[in-house]
């Protein structure tokens, strides 16, 4: 970390402006209280002003190195300490010692200046002080607002990690099931396991793009849900129907990426593959104030004994959801007679 001083220009002229004024105050003050000469007062205040200024740049360096940490308090006040008797001891005994040798002749001058040295020490020790005092701010200022910019650095890669490790937990469930519906074909329809093979790979292709970017447009994540049922399509034929009503207006907005893929996921495991007759899945998307809602809709056979699921996808989205809008989405849930019914809001 650089002297605050010098991170801007105009910092540094604040600095030697304010010590400007301080000499011409003492100026003033040997001029017109203690009676000095014109030439006097202006040198003495000079040279002073001249020291304060260089050395009081220095000091930044003992403070800087110097933190006033808990487990080093005393080693770090000691340091300050004995820096404080040294930049004292130059700003007052090295002014009169170059004074000595301007006006060797002036024994008035002298012994006056000698005789307000215990003055000039507790004047210089008190600029001091409010001198580290200053750079120990700056020091503390500039530690919190690197500890604000880490710990919002770390909630990104945590945020990051978190997203990653739900969809992680999304694409090895249907990598299994496609794969698995592939091995059932290759022996009785090797074309039609053929086609699943190259759907599943453009499939692939799109969460793999979309890996690192979170959010896709919604008429790129219904493409992909196209994909998804066109594969799923293949093995089941006519038991599985699927229609969408969503506006051409729509398709721009913006939705994190593969996040309708598990609900059509579960649509089909607890409809299709449970029912033995048809099967509609239906989704419709509207705009709603600033929320896009989106309903995914499928039909089920309420007779059918299925198999308790764990809500693994449910759970994901909501988590997923709630990490990229918090406060600002939701996900719901209806059933209604042989209908089962998800309803997601997004800020648009």
């Amino acid at each position: 970390m650089e002297n605050p001083f010098f991170k801007k220009r105009k910092y540094l002229l604040v600095y030697i402006l304010i010590w400007l004024l301080l000499a011409l105050i003492q100026m003033g003050i040997e001029h017109y209280i203690f009676s000095q000469t014109l030439i006097l007062a202006f040198t003495t205040s000079f040279i002073i002003g001249f020291f304060h200024v260089v050395f009081g740049l220095i000091i930044w360096f003992p403070v800087r190195f110097n933190p006033l940490n808990d487990s080093k308090i005393i080693n770090s006040l000691t340091n300050i300490f004995i820096t404080g008797i040294v930049a004292v001891a130059i700003w007052v005994f090295v002014p009169y010692i170059i004074l000595k040798s301007v006006f060797p002749t002036n024994d008035t001058f002298l012994n006056y200046f000698k005789t307000s040295l215990p003055e000039r020490f507790i004047i210089e020790e008190l600029f001091f002080i409010i001198l580290i005092l200053i750079y120990y701010v700056v020091i503390y200022n500039e530690n919190l607002k690197e500890k604000i910019i880490n710990e919002a650095r770390l909630k990104m890669l945590v945020r990051d990690a978190e997203l990653n490790l739900l969809k992680s937990q999304i694409n090895p469930h249907f990598l299994f099931n496609a794969l698995n519906s592939i091995s059932l074909l290759t022996k009785k329809a090797p074309d039609l396991a053929r086609e699943m093979v190259i759907k599943l790979s453009e499939f692939m292709r799109y969460s793999l793009r979309y890996k690192e970017n979170e959010m896709t447009t919604l008429k790129d994540e219904l493409s992909n849900v196209d994909r998804y049922l066109a594969i799923e399509k293949v093995r089941f034929g006519e038991r599985l129907i699927y229609s969408k009503d969503v506006g051409e207006e729509l398709m721009n907005y913006h939705v994190p990426n593969m996040i309708f893929q598990p609900l059509i996921e579960n649509a089909v495991k607890h409809g299709v593959y449970e029912s033995t007759s048809t099967i509609h899945i239906y989704i419709i998307a509207s705009k709603q104030n600033d929320l896009l809602k989106v309903s995914i809709k499928n039909d089920f056979d309420p007779e059918a004994i299925g198999k308790k699921g764990a809500g693994i996808g449910l759970k994901n989205i909501e988590e997923r959801l709630a990490l990229i809008y918090p406060n600002y989405s939701s996900l719901q849930t209806n059933i209604n007679n042989n209908l089962f019914e998800v309803i997601l809001e997004i800020p648009v």
